[in-house]
């Protein structure tokens, strides 16, 4: 019999809750793909549906770089620079 039981669970972040509808057998189907990787039915989802999303990403990224060209480096260093310059100047004594 499948489980169909609601847990209540708390999270750190502002999370929404989804309801969604599949046939018995496909989400028979779930469960024991979710069983088989040690996952409940909730992790096994969030899982692929993450996984889906960043495929998703990358063939969007190729569809944008067909078109246009890859990324082109612009610079990007502020980090170091601000590192070059801050080194460059002694602490003063009030400074830890």
């Amino acid at each position: 019999m499948l489980d169909r039981s609601a847990n209540t669970t708390t999270y750190a972040e502002d999370v929404a809750k989804l309801e969604i509808s599949f046939p018995d057998d496909f989400l028979r189907q779930i469960d024991e793909a979710a069983q088989r990787a040690g996952e409940s039915r909730e992790e096994f989802l969030r899982r692929s549906v993450k996984d889906e999303v960043a495929r998703n990403q990358v063939r969007l990224r190729q569809e944008l770089e067909d078109l246009i060209g890859p990324a082109q480096p612009r610079g990007g260093n502020a980090a170091e620079i601000i590192r070059e310059e801050r080194d460059r100047h002694p602490r003063r004594p009030n400074e830890d």
